[in-house]
């Protein structure tokens, strides 16, 4: 496992992305190819379940919610008050609070329980995962996307230059062995893992390209392009 030592406490944390969504949402640019990356996420994960209760953990105001289909039964939940309290939607029910700590949900209620963007943002991420699999149902999936993956080539050439590297905001760092190690064996299976690049809005493959083969033979002080690799998915199933 990779953790950045030392990290803010969850009270730091909590006081940090105060206003992190907001500002976020203020991006324009960035808004908009995220909301392209959900759909492809959503994509990704209806080849292995295409109905059912989800659970969104780190939801903000639902966005990634509304991508996914019609046919799933939608919650969600996030810390920050602000960005569930903005949501107004009757297709989402939507949480604020500490997902470990909750207690909105009951145990065994959900088929399928997403962390997009999140594991990564997590100081302790083994208590999320012991909540995820005490709310799901036998054979429930758990989904991780837009998550970094830290044996990628740029996280090895770039090092602390990784466009993924935030000591603050990306306290634990994980590849799909190690959220394998994570997830316990005995509690769940890997279904599949994928790392999308090509079909993104991020991707400009002439150029990244060139950017890193730049970088190998004559390094500078620039961050990574995007890249093959850079970001993962990975379905896990729960073992009934």
């Amino acid at each position: 496992m990779i953790q950045v030592e030392p990290c803010l406490s969850e009270e730091g944390l909590s006081t940090f992305y105060q206003g992190y969504y907001s500002n976020r949402k203020s991006r324009t640019k960035l808004s908009q190819q995220r909301c392209l990356q959900y759909t492809i996420d959503s994509q990704y994960i209806s080849k292995f379940i295409s109905s059912g209760s989800i659970l969104d953990v780190g939801c903000s105001d639902g966005s990634f919610l509304r991508s996914l289909p019609t046919s799933f039964v939608k919650h969600g939940i996030d810390i920050e008050l602000d960005s569930v309290t903005s949501s107004v939607d009757d297709t989402l029910t939507l949480h604020s609070g500490f997902f470990p700590d909750s207690k909105h949900f009951s145990d065994n209620s959900f088929d399928l329980i997403t962390f997009r963007g999140v594991i990564e943002h997590l100081r302790n991420p083994s208590i999320f995962i012991d909540k995820a699999f005490q709310l799901l149902k036998p054979a429930g999936i758990i989904y991780f996307c837009a998550t970094p993956n830290v044996v990628s080539p740029t996280a090895q050439i770039f090092k602390n230059r990784w466009n993924q590297w935030h000591p603050i905001e990306h306290p634990n760092l994980f590849s799909v062995k190690t959220l394998q190690t994570l997830l316990l064996p005995s509690r769940f299976n890997l279904v599949d893992s994928a790392y999308p690049y090509l079909d993104t809005p991020y991707a400009s493959p002439e150029n990244d390209l060139s950017i890193l083969l730049s970088e190998v033979h004559n390094p500078t002080d620039i961050k990574s392009p995007p890249f093959w690799g850079t970001m993962l998915s990975a379905v896990f199933k729960s073992i009934a």
